[in-house]
């Protein structure tokens, strides 16, 4: 089927929503406690119709006729996944998240937006980095939807700070301070209440054992993205936090570190900086 909606999609727009809507009639049946006996059999089934319906929503993004009738039937499949905890569907519910949220973010898709964190407090710390995708499209696509509600930076803040709190993994630790980034620089002059909480957070991760350059640079961009967003803010913000066993303050050891990483940096926010 996957094949068929790659290959035919004109022909297949005046009855994409139809088929969308079998598709999640069946993967219903399938994860009910009516469904195939063989729990192998119902997984690879349910995945490969989840993989379907994101391939038409992958095709049809153009349509946005077609896509508005398609996220309320999707939006119920992902409501099924997250409010029973399934989590071996938690990967394709997050891609299908990042698909209906790649253009635009309706009301109900807010609301999915909260569905996420709390399966996230619940067990999500290791499908953090199937979030990312999507949680960077809540950022990116409608900011001042998401700086309009205080409590959208409280959950990406609180989630940021349980992986970096936890052994997790430096992966998904790299993922979270990247997700800080991105709010600091899509949110730029919409933010400063939560410069100092972001920016005290990866220091107080870097006074710890960093294994990888990876994470350490993260972390490191986190602060520079804050210098860019406000020079005076950071340098107020620095000033306030005390470094653990050390008389140097968290400016110089800031400076020092960001020179001895240097070689480390790719990208665009050195340039971004060296502009400003």
């Amino acid at each position: 089927m996957q094949k068929i909606v790659c290959t035919y999609t004109q022909q297949l727009l005046p009855i994409a929503v139809e088929m969308t809507q079998h598709l999640a009639q069946t993967f219903t049946q399938v994860v009910g406690p009516n469904g195939d006996d063989s729990t192998d059999d119902k997984t690879i089934t349910a995945m490969g119709i989840l993989n379907t319906m994101d391939t038409i929503l992958s095709v049809m993004e153009d349509h946005r006729d077609i896509m508005n009738h398609l996220e309320p039937i999707v939006l119920n499949v992902i409501g099924l996944i997250l409010t029973h905890d399934i989590v071996e569907f938690y990967e394709e519910s997050m891609s299908l998240i990042y698909s209906l949220s790649s253009n635009s973010i309706s009301p109900d898709m807010w609301k999915v937006f909260e569905l996420m964190y709390q399966t996230f407090l619940k067990d999500g710390t290791d499908f953090f980095t199937d979030m990312m995708p999507a949680l960077h499209n809540y950022v990116r696509v409608d900011t001042q939807a998401f700086v309009s509600n205080e409590n959208h930076l409280l959950a990406i803040y609180n989630m940021c700070k349980t992986l970096l709190h936890s052994e997790v993994g430096e992966d998904s630790e790299c993922h979270a301070a990247k997700l800080l980034e991105v709010v600091i620089l899509q949110c730029r002059g919409m933010i400063d209440q939560c410069i100092p909480s972001f920016v005290e957070l990866v220091l107080g991760r870097l006074t710890r054992e960093v294994k990888t350059s990876e994470l350490r640079t993260m972390c490191l961009q986190v602060v520079i993205a804050a210098l860019y967003y406000n020079p005076n803010l950071l340098f107020e913000t620095l000033e306030k936090i005390l470094m653990p066993n050390t008389t140097e303050s968290i400016t110089q050891h800031f400076v020092k570190q960001w020179v001895h990483d240097s070689d480390c940096f790719l990208g665009k926010i050195l340039f971004a900086c060296s502009k400003n």
